[in-house]
């Protein structure tokens, strides 16, 4: 009986779990705009991670530099949340782990040098032809549900890995393994 309720448990957690996954991709340029926004809503709040990272497709600007800032509901002052150039001493890449009640959220994405002034007012004089590029913007959650807002970017759910199917055939394995000895 346990085991059944054990194999019932695996099969019902490895169809519902999944991550919410968003990605879309920016153009922090000199020839669009020198500050980007990604709109995006949070339907049930969790704890989230924001990336910004260089578009390794985009060989020809290899400098990019995102510096990203997170507002809550309207681009005010006031909203602004938290802020990241670098996530750690490797790399250039920015990296938001916080957790995001339900509501709307406005991500400002733009190059190195990037002020609160900047997103404002949605110029950045540092942009130039050197540090320049697209950007690839990841908001995932395990926890929480957001979807991107006036947009026509990417949305994918991630499954849980089938890892947690090949554990639970293990563990069915050993049980049976286990009766067959006692026996």
């Amino acid at each position: 009986m346990k085991l059944r309720l054990l194999a019932a448990l695996l099969a019902i957690v490895s169809f519902s779990a999944q991550a919410n996954t968003l990605n879309t991709t920016v153009d922090v340029s000199t020839k669009t705009k020198t500050v980007q926004y990604v709109n995006f809503n949070v339907s049930t709040a969790g704890a989230f991670s924001i990336t910004a990272t260089r578009n390794l497709a985009d060989v020809t600007h290899y400098l990019a530099d995102p510096f990203v800032y997170l507002f809550k509901s309207s681009l005010d002052a006031a909203n602004f949340l938290q802020a990241n150039d670098d996530a750690n001493d490797f790399t250039w890449n920015s990296l938001i782990n916080r957790n995001l009640d339900y509501g709307s959220y406005i991500l400002a994405i733009s190059s190195f040098n990037f002020t609160l002034d900047n997103a404002l007012n949605g110029t950045n004089l540092w942009v130039n032809d050197i540090n320049h590029g697209l950007v690839d913007i990841g908001i995932s959650s395990r926890t929480g549900i957001a979807s991107l807002a006036n947009t026509t970017s990417s949305v994918s759910a991630v499954p849980l890995p089938a890892a947690a199917w090949l554990f639970g055939t293990g563990l069915l394995s050993l049980a049976g393994l286990r009766k067959r000895k006692s026996a």
